[in-house]
């Protein structure tokens, strides 16, 4: 499986990754070495910032993917607020769907996603290739009937998925779906001081005391940009945030070179300065 399209493992750049998921990382260097591709039991190979689509979220720090439709799993930095990896939540992006299905929370941090991913082989797995067309716990089910297995590697994977947790010390999650959809977006909403369209909202960013409003998706499509600069100067930095989530999410913010460098200026100026490098290299 050529999971980075021809981009060797070894150029990867996954120095950012958290103490978890290098352990992760080790254990999965040490199947290759054997002979049994972590990919080819998992379903998931490494990759880093440079996997990022336009639906990538800023904040968002790829590092598996599946190798299928760009789908890519990514630790959510809140714009940088996180300075411990090890308590960010991770979540997976699929640039390839509707963009209210592109973003889809996974797990509340790097621990429990090792745990998501050794505890119910065949929902896992559905969850990251059919996320966004489940809709229901229903029909989750229904998706897992009607998935036709091969028992030889379903019976190899649950092979791995017990070295897996032997060697991270994993803890099952009895219901994945159930935990997704509501142990990690309970947690998530806990955190929001604003919602925004992909979901994610934006949690405390707290360096200026501005006006906390947000903008509806219509009023980002159609401020024009002395509107957009005049509410900057009044805004709180969460509402900026959502803004720019919003932005990103419509795609306004590809679509005018003006606005880019202006949002791009004004993520600098809250210390974004890595998520303002990565809207400016967003240019394809």
């Amino acid at each position: 499986m050529d999971l980075m399209e021809g981009q060797d493992e070894a150029e990867l750049d996954l120095s950012f990754l958290p103490p978890t998921l290098k352990k992760l990382k080790e254990f999965a260097d040490l199947l290759d070495k054997k002979g049994e591709p972590f990919d080819g039991n998992f379903g998931l190979g490494w990759t880093d910032i440079r996997m990022a689509y336009h639906q990538t979220p800023l904040d968002v720090l790829p590092f598996m993917t599946t190798g299928v439709d760009g789908i890519h799993v990514g630790l959510l930095t809140d714009f940088g607020k996180i300075t411990d990896l090890e308590q960010a939540f991770v979540v997976c992006v699929s640039p390839m769907e509707d963009p209210e299905n592109a973003v889809k929370l996974l797990a509340r941090k790097p621990k429990e996603f090792i745990d998501y991913l050794t505890s119910d082989t065949d929902t896992d797995l559905l969850l990251l290739y059919n996320g966004p067309m489940i809709e229901s716990k229903d029909q989750c089910q229904r998706f897992l009937k009607e998935a036709e297995e091969d028992s030889e590697a379903n019976s190899k994977r649950n092979e791995m998925e017990l070295k897996l947790r032997n060697f991270m010390d994993c803890k099952e999650i009895v219901d994945v779906y159930d935990y997704v959809q509501t142990t990690v977006t309970v947690k998530r909403n806990a955190q929001m001081v604003l919602p925004t369209l992909d979901c994610l909202g934006v949690a405390i960013f707290g360096k200026t005391s501005g006006e906390q409003c947000s903008t509806s998706l219509e009023r980002t499509e159609n401020m024009t940009f002395t509107e957009i600069c005049t509410y900057f100067e009044q805004a709180s930095d969460e509402s900026k945030l959502v803004f720019i989530r919003d932005a990103q999410f419509t795609g306004v913010i590809f679509e005018d070179s003006e606005l880019k460098a202006f949002l791009v200026k004004e993520l600098e100026k809250m210390g974004c300065s890595k998520e303002a490098e990565r809207l400016k290299s967003y240019d394809w």
